[in-house]
């Protein structure tokens, strides 16, 4: 069994706008070295759910951060305020892209 994701191609526009953004983020580390990597879990917020994050740290002391994220809170607002029942389609999770020490962020 491979773990490998696969590639969705026909995106609807906004989602396909979002990833262009991203790529704009993760693309000013092309050509860039990196010297330190490290994976944590973030401080723990009693608002927001469990997050690892990825720190990748480049020789020029640049950092880009790469955070998980999801739609979690908005899912729980939902079934408080309604008879919702939860469905896989409905959770989404994400990753927060940015960057530390960098003159170009």
């Amino acid at each position: 069994m491979s773990f490998t994701p696969k590639l969705e191609k026909n995106l609807p526009e906004g989602l396909s706008r979002k990833i262009a953004i991203e790529q704009e983020i993760v693309d000013k580390a092309i050509g860039k070295t990196i010297s330190k990597v490290k994976t944590a879990m973030r401080k723990t917020d009693p608002d927001v759910h469990e997050s690892n994050v990825l720190m990748i740290e480049f020789t020029d002391g640049s950092i880009l951060w790469i955070q998980t994220a999801s739609n979690a809170r908005n899912i729980i607002s939902d079934i408080k305020h309604s008879k919702m029942k939860i469905k896989p389609p409905d959770f989404h999770a994400d990753l927060f892209y940015w960057w530390e020490n960098n003159d170009e962020s």
